[in-house]
């Protein structure tokens, strides 16, 4: 499978993102021995995108990425592969804990604020690469709430706006209240034993 670099890329810090930082991305979570390997973030992403098998890098705008057996939904699971600046982890110290403080994607909205255990706050990325994903929301606060009746507590007594998965057995009653809810199907597989 190849895939090509977007022209006009950019980091959150203002460096341009090139095909060798994506190499370098991938030895981050593939390769035990990169002086950045992230041990804490590389298990999860191998246990999700377990079919990869090795990278070659054709040219400075392109990569072939190669899997085990074919796997039709590969592109969709390579989204947790999270692509960072390797200039922003050298300016942390070269520390993935010094990077969390200061994260530097490529995404519609930067990183601003991280309380750990507590939120993380996210501004729009006005220099975002793609004008048509800029988006229209200004800040964004994101709260870690794992168990569903507290995120269902948390909308209905407006404390957030919006939560992903509330309980099943709540979302006649949210409706009736008057919420907005959304099924979004995305590509999946469960594998059997």
């Amino acid at each position: 499978m190849g895939f090509h670099i977007a022209a006009r890329v950019t980091f959150h810090d203002g460096s341009p993102l090139t095909m060798d930082d994506i190499v370098w991305n991938l030895r981050r979570v593939w390769d035990h021995d990169a002086p950045q390997y992230d041990a804490p973030a590389a298990p999860i992403v191998r246990a999700t995108v377990t079919m990869l098998d090795r990278w070659e890098k054709i040219d400075e705008n392109k990569i072939a990425i190669y899997t085990k057996v074919p796997f039709s939904f590969f592109h969709y699971l390579l989204t947790v592969v999270l692509i960072v600046s390797p200039r922003q982890w050298e300016k942390m110290g070269r520390s993935w804990v010094g990077f969390a403080k200061e994260p530097a994607g490529t995404g519609p909205f930067k990183i601003t604020r991280v309380v750990p255990g507590q939120y993380a706050e996210l501004t729009r990325n006005e220099s975002h690469w793609n004008k048509a994903r800029i988006p229209k929301l200004e800040r964004m606060v994101v709260y870690p709430m794992p168990e569903p009746t507290t995120r269902l507590a948390a909308l209905r007594s407006g404390q957030v706006d919006w939560i992903e998965v509330p309980p099943p057995d709540a979302i006649p009653s949210l409706r009736a209240a008057g919420f907005e809810i959304s099924l979004w199907p995305y590509p999946h597989t469960y594998p059997t034993c």
